[in-house]
């Protein structure tokens, strides 16, 4: 049996020509969020977002960087959260 396990945590650079600021592309964002600063890194995002605002936010995210990234309720790809 073969396991391949892959991750990148800093790894490889990021260029700053191919990051998008969620700042720039929805400058109105932080309205929507419950904590005014994103967690995470260039690589990936997470947003703590107030529960009546999700859908908005899932769907306007989403088109704005549509191809350049998913947008995802993070109980979609974690098993269990953390309350942090």
């Amino acid at each position: 049996m073969t396991v391949l396990i892959t991750a990148d945590h800093g790894q490889v650079d990021v260029a700053p020509d191919r990051v998008d600021y969620l700042d720039d592309l929805w400058p109105d964002l932080p309205a929507l969020l419950s904590q005014p600063r994103p967690a995470g890194s260039s690589r990936d995002v997470f947003l703590h977002v107030h529960a009546e605002h999700v859908v908005t936010v899932i769907h306007g995210l989403s088109a704005r960087l549509e191809g350049r990234a998913d947008v995802r309720r993070a109980g979609e790809l974690f098993d269990r959260i953390a309350p942090g």
